[in-house]
């Protein structure tokens, strides 16, 4: 009897243990101006395209997933011209 009251737990606790890492680098933080995000730097070379606005990647307030806003990439591949 002991042993099925130990089951929930030992359930609870494998769940716990399944959690992924938080990280602690954050990618982008939302831009509190609009235009280009300061914190970004771009270039082309060759057939590749890179869109952005002064060597600096756009930040976007019409498409994001979180609040706020989002950066904008848009580009070409050299290679394959897509």
């Amino acid at each position: 009897m002991k042993s099925l009251r130990l089951i929930p737990v030992l359930f609870l606790f494998l769940g716990a243990r399944a959690q992924e890492p938080l990280y602690n680098v954050v990618f982008f933080v939302n831009s509190p101006v609009t235009g280009d995000y300061f914190f970004s730097s771009s270039g082309d070379s060759g057939n590749s395209w890179v869109f952005s606005n002064g060597q600096k990647l756009p930040a976007s307030t019409e498409f994001f997933h979180t609040p706020g806003n989002a950066l904008k990439l848009e580009y070409i591949d050299g290679k394959t011209g897509r």
